[in-house]
């Protein structure tokens, strides 16, 4: 089917994400930078849009087929409509509209629409997205594989060593492995001598995904149910917390913070193992089990003890404490018995646990836990905030020197992005002259560096590959 561009901005513009959330990649492309070639084609040739655009790929759980002019077929209603491909071309609908200002009248898009029953969504969709024709062939989960949060990540976990366990001597490092594959591939073509000192600098239970990455931090930011709803939701979640933290200070992703998601990978890893281990376990559920056992402590903690789990003291042993183990065992027994007290109108444990009335429930549970236990895994959250502060401004003077490199480096490029940037009507006079500055081989202030960071962050943003 075709649907006029300015309806596809107006639904858009009104729904916003909830026409995406059902396809982490979709969201994604939204969000990120606006294709340029849309935008030539939408201001030079509107009426060539449909046949120049793949179009979108679309999913409903129920439509209303009405008699529209001429007997010809029409939708007058559909239901719970996810746009599962061509986020990109959505969101470059409404800007060209809003922003642009460009007439939309003769824009049509194509759109494959596939009617699914509720009960397949989560199974169906992804598969959709998976094998559509995209526009671009960036993997979702690789949001953000190129982002620069997940680049920083990935630094640390190369040059950060983690303290050796007690009775080893070898120290080793975690493997954040920010692309898929990355891992395997770093270990490809290596000589056997080789791929064993690899292997012996990043073990492979030393491994960790982005997705499990999303995983840890919202788990013990309180948020199991949103874990419980898989992978794609729960990703998206993260997505949009890390976008928006990092938008406003990045400094708060640094070394201390990269030794607590360790920490946090440590706790997860062992936890899993112990209930899996448990004698009171029976099979099933594990995943919520887990996810809400350390949901429980984390906001148990912070809220009727203001304070957090040391997670420094984790990273340093590079195992839980045999304090924190012992709370675990009581926590994860009283949470699995929790979650599998349904309603009488929910049979499904693993639907009931995606539900924020269950973690509204679970997280109310009265668990009796030591003082002596909770005092030795415990920090003031007065320690916590001084901590971080430092950090972030260790972290603040790494960006300084990183971006005073990158201006150098750069070197002659900056003539390409001055041209791209004034062409594109993204330069204000004091970037402009900063560039000129560094061209003629100036020295250049903190200020003016920022400055050219900020430039060099609008052009990418669209699409000037730098």
């Amino acid at each position: 089917m075709a649907i006029p561009a300015d309806l596809l901005a107006e639904i858009y513009s009104e729904y916003g994400a909830r026409l995406l959330e059902q396809n982490v990649r979709t969201y994604l492309q939204a969000r990120g930078k606006v294709n340029k070639g849309i935008q030539n084609t939408l201001k030079a040739e509107p009426e060539m849009f449909f046949a120049y655009n793949n179009g979108l790929t679309a999913t409903a759980s129920g439509v209303r087929i009405v008699k529209g002019e001429g007997d010809t077929d029409a939708i007058s209603l559909i239901k719970n409509l996810q746009i599962v491909n061509g986020g990109q071309t959505t969101a470059s609908m409404l800007y060209a509209r809003d922003k642009d200002k460009v007439d939309l009248s003769k824009v049509f898009i194509q759109v494959k629409l596939s009617v699914i029953s509720e009960d397949r969504v989560d199974e169906v969709v992804p598969k959709i997205s998976r094998f559509a024709n995209t526009q671009n062939r960036v993997s979702e989960a690789d949001f953000f594989s190129n982002h620069p949060f997940h680049i920083r990540i990935e630094e640390f976990s190369r040059r950060i060593s983690a303290p050796p366990k007690d009775g080893q001597f070898a120290q080793s490092k975690w493997f954040y492995e920010r692309a898929r594959g990355q891992y395997k591939d770093g270990q490809a073509y290596l000589s056997e001598a080789k791929r064993k000192q690899f292997l012996t600098e990043y073990p492979r239970q030393q491994m960790f995904t982005k997705t499990d990455l999303a995983k840890y931090e919202i788990s013990f930011s309180g948020r199991p149910h949103i874990v419980s709803a898989g992978a794609q939701k729960n990703f998206i979640s993260f997505a949009i917390d890390t976008a928006k933290i990092w938008e406003g200070d990045n400094t708060n992703f640094n070394e201390q913070w990269y030794k607590n998601v360790v920490a946090k990978a440590i706790i997860f890893k062992e936890v899993d193992k112990m209930v899996r281990d448990a004698k009171w376990y029976q099979g099933g559920y594990k995943a919520n089990i887990v996810t809400y056992s350390l949901a429980w402590l984390s906001i148990y903690l912070k809220e009727s003890k203001k304070s957090g789990i040391d997670f420094t003291t984790v990273w340093n042993a590079q195992t839980m404490s045999s304090e924190l183990k012992s709370c675990f065992e009581k926590i994860t027994e009283a949470i699995s018995q929790k979650i599998q007290e349904t309603p009488d109108n929910v049979k499904n444990v693993t639907e009931w646990c995606k539900k924020q009335a269950c973690w509204a429930s679970t997280k109310s549970l009265c668990i009796s836990l030591p003082p002596d236990w909770i005092d030795s895994i415990c920090k003031p959250n007065e320690l916590i905030k001084e901590e971080k502060q430092g950090s972030k401004k260790i972290q603040k003077v790494d960006n300084e020197v990183s971006a005073e490199v990158l201006v150098f480096q750069l070197g002659e490029k900056w003539r390409e992005i001055q041209n791209y940037a004034i062409a594109n009507r993204l330069i204000t006079p004091e970037q402009d002259l900063a560039i000129s500055r560094i061209l003629k081989g100036r020295a250049q202030t903190a200020v003016q560096t920022k400055l050219l960071m900020k430039i060099l962050e609008n052009v990418r943003n669209e699409g000037l590959e730098v």
